[in-house]
Formats: C-alpha cells, sequence, structure tokens
C-alpha cells in the first residue's frame, strides 16, 4: 500500500528543536525545548466573536503550507528540521467549572467523548459521561435558571422519550456568537434538587447521579447546548466549554480529505514521553463543530507542552505526525489535510 501523502495546515512561528536525552521526561524535554526557543513577538489576532456579558474570543487561524518530515526529538533522533514555535492559539468557551465536587470523579470518559461511537460499539454520543456512585451531588457548572427540571418522559430531550431520564437544563446568562441562548443539559438522574424556573449559583446541588434513561451504570451525561434547549441537534462539545485545570490546555482540530471534507471516525493520538491520549474525529451529522473553530476532534485538559500529533489511517498505519505545542488555558488549533 502506498504511503498516505499528506498536507498539514497550522499558524506556526519556527524555533530550533535542540538534541534530547533519550530518557528526559516529557517536563524536561518542554522546558529544554522552550529553553531554546528564540522569543518572537506572537502575532495579536483581532476580536472577531464576543460571548457576553464578558468573553472575547480572538481567533488566529491564517494557515501555512508545511510538507516536511518532522524530526522523532521523542526517542532523540537528531534535529533534522526546525520546529514550530507554538502561535496557533485561541482563547477558548471556557466559561464552565466541573459537575463534581473535587472529592469525586471530575473527569469524563475518554474512550467515549463527544462525537465518538466508543469504536463502532455505541451511537454518536452527543456529550460527556462522568462516571460517579449513585447518589453524588452534581453541581451547576455556572450560574443560571432552571429551564427544566423532570423526567423526559412527556417531554422529549433526546431521540425517543425517557431518554435521559430525570434531567435538569439549566439556561446561562451568556449568548453565543450567533446571538442564541446557551445551555447545559444533565441526564440520568437519581433525583432533581431544584425546580423549573429556580435560579442556581455556579456549584449549587441540582441533582444526584442515578442511572434513569438510557444508561448502562450510574453516570451523569453533560451536554452543551445552542439556541434550541430541546434539539438533540442542537448541542456542541463541551470539552471546548469546561475550565482546564491551571497548567493544562486545549487541541482542538479538524481532518479534512484533499476536496476540503471533514473526514468521521478518524483515530488520532497526541504523544509525548509517559504522556498520551486518544480521541476520534467526530462521527454522523448530527454533532456539530463549534461557530469559529469548525472543529471535528478535542483533546481536553491536556498537560501544556510538546506533543506529537499523530493521525492514523483506516488500515491503522501512520498517515500523518506533526509536532505541536499545547498552551495552559488556551486552545491550540489545528488543521490536516489526508490525501488517500
Amino acid at each position: 500500500m502506498k504511503t498516505p501523502i499528506f498536507f498539514l495546515i497550522a499558524c506556526l512561528g519556527l524555533a530550533i528543536l535542540p538534541n534530547m536525552a533519550p530518557n528526559a521526561t516529557h517536563q524536561q524535554l518542554t522546558a529544554q525545548i522552550a529553553a531554546q526557543i528564540t522569543a518572537t513577538p506572537l502575532r495579536s489576532p483581532t476580536p472577531t466573536v464576543t460571548l457576553t456579558p464578558t468573553l472575547t474570543l480572538t481567533p488566529s487561524l491564517a494557515p501555512t503550507f508545511i510538507a516536511t518530515s518532522v524530526p522523532n526529538f521523542i526517542s532523540a533522533e537528531s534535529a533534522l528540521w526546525t520546529p514550530p514555535a507554538p502561535v496557533n492559539r485561541v482563547s477558548g468557551n471556557f466559561l464552565f467549572g466541573r459537575p463534581f465536587a473535587f472529592q469525586h470523579n471530575t473527569y469524563w470518559s475518554r474512550e467515549y467523548s463527544y462525537g465518538s461511537t466508543k469504536r463502532g460499539q455505541l451511537q454518536v454520543h452527543h456529550g460527556l459521561d462522568f462516571s460517579n456512585p449513585s447518589g453524588v451531588a452534581v453541581l451547576a457548572v455556572a450560574d443560571g435558571v432552571v429551564y427544566y427540571a423532570g423526567p423526559d418522559v412527556g417531554r422529549m430531550f433526546g431521540p425517543r422519550p425517557d431518554f435521559y431520564g430525570i434531567l435538569v437544563v439549566i439556561e446561562h446568562p451568556y449568548m453565543y456568537s450567533t446571538g442564541q441562548k446557551i445551555y447545559t443539559l444533565y441526564g440520568h438522574l437519581r433525583q432533581e434538587a431544584v425546580y423549573t424556573g429556580q435560579a442556581v449559583k455556579a456549584g449549587q446541588v441540582i441533582g444526584y447521579v442515578g442511572a434513569t434513561g438510557v444508561a448502562l451504570g450510574p453516570h451523569l451525561h453533560l451536554e452543551v447546548r445552542v439556541g434550541d434547549p430541546e434539539s438533540y441537534d442542537a448541542t456542541r462539545n463541551p470539552e471546548l466549554w469546561l475550565t482546564p485545570y491551571e497548567g493544562n490546555g486545549v487541541v482542538a482540530g479538524v481532518v479534512r480529505d484533499i476536496y476540503g471534507n471533514k473526514l468521521p471516525g478518524v483515530q488520532l493520538e497526541l504523544q509525548a514521553p509517559g504522556n498520551n491520549h486518544l480521541t476520534f474525529s467526530y462521527s454522523g451529522t448530527r454533532v456539530n463543530g463549534d461557530n469559529r473553530l469548525g472543529e471535528n476532534f478535542v483533546f481536553a485538559d491536556i498537560s501544556s507542552g510538546y506533543y506529537y500529533l499523530i493521525v492514523k489511517g483506516a488500515d491503522g498505519g501512520l498517515a500523518h505526525r506533526q509536532l505541536l505545542y499545547v498552551w495552559p488555558g488556551q486552545v491550540t488549533f489545528v488543521e490536516v489535510f489526508l490525501m488517500p
């Protein structure tokens, strides 16, 4: 089989990649790389989108074609190519906190993230799943007003009645770039702790973990919806809305074919010494990318530093590899074109 040809689009400046010791840790590698990068003022992006009342998004997505091999600093090979200085970063929609107190699990299932099918085992996922024991308190991720609280038997919020079981939907005091309202949905609750029309504060208990509706076990299903809180097709990826922990950032991007079509179900990995992450590009047509980014994959809450982005082909082989930097508290955006 022929080796796939790729074109990489990335808004990246240049810096020199030093030789690395074979046994260096990810943190040491990042520190050594950063120490060698010539400080270059970053371009100031022009604000184009404002989420009211206070959040201003400042994308900087002008692409530059690069078609070359990347040295494998992870295995300490000689630096044969000048690595990019990480400038392709944008501020995120980080309006929301975690739906659980810190003594509980505050991370979602990475193997069944937004837009994925768990390798074809399940239907396309419209949110994130947080596993916690039944009865654990679920918290509002931001201030708002309860749009609905109760069962979804007589009032549908999913593809069929009783899909989410007992749920809470909160309308938040923010507007999307399109001028639409923003909502969060909390599904499969054992019991709600608020009522429709009630004002709530960030961190307030709104319900308790359960397994009502279509659920394989106790967990919280969290969604972000834009515009229509009762539409199953109005979701956005919550990974772009949950504030990363200190020192962590987000990688978002899009995988396309040579005609510009988004490719579904593509396996992607972020690799660094002792710090690897896996995701898949969005499947199906009923999940949505962010209006300004148009992404079809996300790695969220990733430790800052240098990583290789690995894209797998349909046969499981390497289709693309590039070096990138994860900025703490921000979104690193990448765009990949694959050719058969």
